[in-house]
């Protein structure tokens, strides 16, 4: 196991404010790595490759991992940083789908650690909320 760097994860479901939060943490000198998902999903849209969720969730997966792997060797030692998702969110997309989840990315989850606490976005729909009269 290597050893744990100061690296907190902000994870959520798409469109729940993640990135926005990163933006503002990192204007206020965090050092922040930005959702790398999005860039693999660009990239392949761009070359028509097939590395996207939608058609191939494991390879695109398995691409998800080992860029966070980049990203945390690159994140500095003695300073908190926060990371925009983290290697552990395709093992869930791969639960949710009822997919088979590589070796390779367990591997990956357990070498690579992140601090304890997590912080979670979510969204309350205001059609969700129960109306209440004042």
């Amino acid at each position: 196991m290597t050893d744990r760097k100061k690296i907190y994860v902000i994870t959520g479901g798409p469109g729940f404010g993640k990135s926005t939060i990163i933006n503002s943490l990192e204007k206020k000198g965090f050092y922040c790595a930005p959702d790398i998902a999005r860039d693999i999903i660009k990239e392949q849209l761009d070359t028509e490759g097939d590395v996207l969720p939608w058609k191939n969730m494991v390879s695109f997966a398995k691409e998800v991992a080992q860029r966070r792997v980049t990203q945390y060797k690159e994140a500095p030692d003695g300073r908190i940083c926060f990371f925009d998702g983290g290697i552990p969110d395709p093992i869930a997309y791969l639960i949710k789908y009822g997919l088979e989840i590589p070796d390779e990315i367990y591997f990956i989850a357990r070498k690579y650690c992140y601090e304890k606490s997590i912080f979670v976005t979510f969204c309350i729909s205001e059609v969700a909320l129960p109306e209440k009269s004042f």
